[in-house]
């Protein structure tokens, strides 16, 4: 199990009401999570590895689903943005 796995366990561990072990199978339900927890454990993962987690939608039903978008978070992260040049205009307002 990975270091990014582990923490994500820990995050979902203070949420959930059952203490089973988790895999990327285990529906979130199961775990005792339900849909009001899931907007925290957003916060929390992007508290933790300073991303952005996006919307919390019906598509994170199993710990792996959280894995997955978990992952993509950390790619977008890593590949830098493409600065665009903004475009110059003077400061004086021509509508006077």
């Amino acid at each position: 199990m990975s270091d990014l796995t582990m923490q994500l366990h820990a995050i979902l561990r203070n949420c959930a009401l059952v203490h089973a072990p988790l895999g990327r199978t285990t529906t979130l339900r199961e775990a005792g999570i339900d849909r009001l927890d899931l907007p925290m454990i957003a916060l929390d993962i992007e508290d933790r590895f300073d991303v952005h987690f996006g919307p919390v939608d019906d598509s994170l039903v199993t710990v792996g689903d959280l894995v997955d978008r978990l992952n993509v978070c950390l790619a977008a992260k890593a590949t830098p943005r493409v600065r665009q040049a903004r475009r110059r205009s003077s400061w004086m307002s021509t509508s006077a």
